[in-house]
């Protein structure tokens, strides 16, 4: 060609070749970070959806554990506050033992098996959405201090319980306190008499159980914070998520 004088013709057939060679490389790798985006997509997506179940469960539960478990428990101290102390109104038998049943929480068992997978494991790295990381954190977060609180209300419970041991009957409590002891009611109600007059003029006792009416408030509000997060990442999720899931 350099003879012929076709050395321009060559040079630009040369290039042509080159650019070709590129370009299907460049192809190629586009396809291949396509297709591993693609693959990276959908394992955040599954963990995503996963999440989003574990979450809607949580959010029931901690709606029922606010409702029906806590707020009962707060009710309960109140009432038996309005016949502690001097001045306290008169109580039945039945009606202590009905205040005493309600006093009890359950423990704090919010559903975490997926959640603690994905934000102690590699998971969390597959999740690019920055904010939907924070939500996940501030979850992590606001579980912690309402798990927190939950031991402080146990050991009010706890108070409660030894006060009992001493004052009144261990089992007459076991056998009314259905939500911790529902597999020993069979055991029946004690056969002894206690003053139960003597116990709301105890001062003590008032004490134990304005305490147990603190500790729960505490958790409750803690709860309730918890319970609002999770209305929020699922709020999120439902807007971010619901063409992806």
């Amino acid at each position: 060609m350099i003879e012929t004088g076709s050395t321009s013709r060559y040079l630009l057939y040369a290039i042509g070749e080159i650019l070709l060679v590129m370009i299907g490389i460049l192809l190629a790798l586009q396809v291949n970070n396509w297709n591993e985006r693609r693959q990276l997509l959908a394992q955040e997506n599954e963990i995503v959806f996963a999440l989003k179940e574990e979450m809607h469960l949580n959010r029931d539960y901690l709606d029922e554990l606010l409702v029906d478990n806590i707020l009962k428990a707060q009710n309960a101290c109140r009432m038996y506050l309005q016949h502690t102390g001097l001045a306290g109104m008169p109580i039945s038998s039945d009606t202590f033992n009905y205040y005493l049943t309600h006093t009890a929480t359950s423990f704090f068992a919010p559903r975490t098996a997926k959640f603690e997978q994905v934000i102690n494991g590699e998971d969390f790295n597959l999740i690019q959405d920055d904010s939907l990381r924070h939500l996940l954190t501030e979850y992590k977060t606001r579980m912690q201090y309402a798990n927190s609180l939950h031991i402080g209300a146990r050991k009010s419970w706890d108070e409660l319980n030894d006060y009992l041991g001493e004052h009144y009957s261990v089992r007459r409590t076991v056998s009314i306190a259905n939500q911790l002891y529902k597999h020993l009611n069979d055991i029946g109600d004690t056969s002894f008499d206690f003053d139960l007059e003597k116990i709301l003029k105890d001062p003590h006792f008032e004490n134990i159980i304005t305490e147990r009416l603190v500790n729960l408030d505490y958790w409750r509000r803690r709860v309730n914070q918890f319970l609002r997060h999770t209305d929020l990442t699922l709020m999120y999720l439902e807007e971010n998520y619901k063409e992806k899931i």
